[in-house]
C-alpha cells in the first residue's frame, strides 16, 4: 500500500517520518513549506509538488493540517484523483460540520473517508505514541489500524465520520478545565506558602492526582514554554467548542471560563507558547491580593 502524507507541521512532519521508518512501500508527502517538505524527505518520504499528485500516486492519503478551510481546499483539489479504491484520513482538529462536508464530497467519488484526530503531545508524536480518535466505518478502521499503529500506540474507534473529531473536543475541554483548576489551586497554594513540589505531591495523595500536572511540572518549576502543545492549538479547539456548543443550544459554564483564560492568554502574547504558560494569566486574573509573581511558581 503507497501512502501519501499532507500537512508537515510539528506533529504531521513527526507522524509521517514514522510512517517512513516503518513502512516497506513508497511514502509520498507534500507541504506548501518546502522546508517542512525537505526534513520529511531527508528520512525516506518522496517529494510531491501539490496536495493533487500526492493523491494520484498514494493508495491511502492521510492529511493533517491547521484549519477547516485548508483541510475543504486539499480535499477539492484532490477530488479528481479520488475514486473508489482509494481511502482518505483526516487527522486535523476541525469543526465537525466541516468533517462531514468532506465525507459526503468523498462519498460521491465512492472513496471511503475517516476522521481520526491527534490526541497528546509533539513529544509523543516523535515516539509514534499518539492516540488516536476515529470515525467512520469500522472496516476501513480496521484496514488502516496496522497503519496508524506505526504512529500511535491508543486508538479508539468511536462511531460515524465526525464521531473522532466530536470526542476530541470533549477531550480537548476536558484537559482545558483540568488544568484551569490546577493552576487556579496552585495559585493558592502558593500565595499562602505552599512551594509548587510539595503542593504537586499533596495533590497526587489523592483524587487530585491528573495526568496534566504529572507531565508539565517541570515546566511549571523551570518557567520553561517551549511549545509541546501550544496555547493557540488548545484555544483553537476551544473556539470549535464553542462553535459545536452554540449550535446545539448547550450552555458549558466551564468551557466559558478557559475560554476567557485563552482569549487572555493569546491576547498577552502567548500563543506560540506551551499551553502550561496560562498559569501566568490565571496568577494575573485571581485578584491582586492572590496573585503569584511568575518567579514564585
Amino acid at each position: 500500500m503507497k501512502i501519501g502524507f499532507i500537512g508537515l507541521g510539528a506533529m504531521g512532519g513527526a507522524l509521517c517520518q514514522n510512517i517512513v521508518r516503518k513502512h516497506d512501500d513508497h511514502v509520498y508527502a507534500y507541504d506548501i513549506r518546502p522546508e517542512a517538505l525537505k526534513d520529511v524527505c531527508l528520512t525516506g518520504a518522496t517529494p510531491c509538488r501539490s496536495a493533487a499528485e500526492t493523491a494520484k500516486k498514494a493508495d491511502l492519503i492521510f492529511t493533517m493540517v491547521q484549519t477547516s478551510a485548508q483541510v475543504l481546499s486539499i480535499y477539492e483539489e484532490m477530488l479528481p484523483e479520488l475514486d473508489e479504491e482509494k481511502i482518505c484520513v483526516d487527522m486535523s482538529t476541525i469543526y465537525p460540520d466541516r468533517t462531514r462536508e468532506v465525507f459526503l464530497m468523498l462519498k460521491e467519488k465512492g472513496t471511503a473517508f475517516l476522521d481520526a484526530p491527534v490526541v497528546r503531545s509533539k513529544g509523543e508524536a516523535i515516539m509514534g505514541t499518539v492516540g488516536f480518535y476515529v470515525g467512520g466505518d469500522k472496516d476501513v478502521y480496521q484496514k488502516i489500524r496496522p497503519i496508524l499503529a506505526y504512529m500511535g500506540r491508543s486508538m479508539i474507534h468511536m462511531g460515524d465520520v465526525g464521531s473522532g473529531v466530536i470526542m476530541n473536543i470533549c477531550h480537548n475541554v476536558a484537559v482545558a478545565q483540568i488544568q484551569n483548576a490546577v493552576n487556579e489551586s496552585l495559585a493558592l497554594a502558593v500565595s499562602q506558602g505552599i512551594d509548587l513540589d510539595h503542593f504537586a505531591a499533596a495533590l497526587s495523595y489523592g483524587g487530585g492526582q491528573n495526568a496534566y500536572l504529572d507531565s508539565r511540572l517541570t515546566k511549571l518549576e523551570t518557567q520553561d514554554f517551549v511549545p509541546e502543545y501550544p496555547v493557540s492549538q488548545m484555544a483553537k479547539a476551544i473556539r470549535i467548542c464553542q462553535r459545536f456548543t452554540d449550535m446545539k443550544a448547550m450552555e458549558l459554564p466551564g468551557m466559558e471560563a478557559v475560554r476567557a483564560v485563552y482569549e487572555k492568554a493569546e491576547n498577552a502574547g502567548l500563543g506560540g507558547e506551551d499551553y502550561a504558560a496560562t498559569v501566568k494569566v490565571v496568577c494575573g486574573m485571581i485578584g491582586k491580593d492572590a496573585a503569584v509573581p511568575a518567579d514564585k511558581i
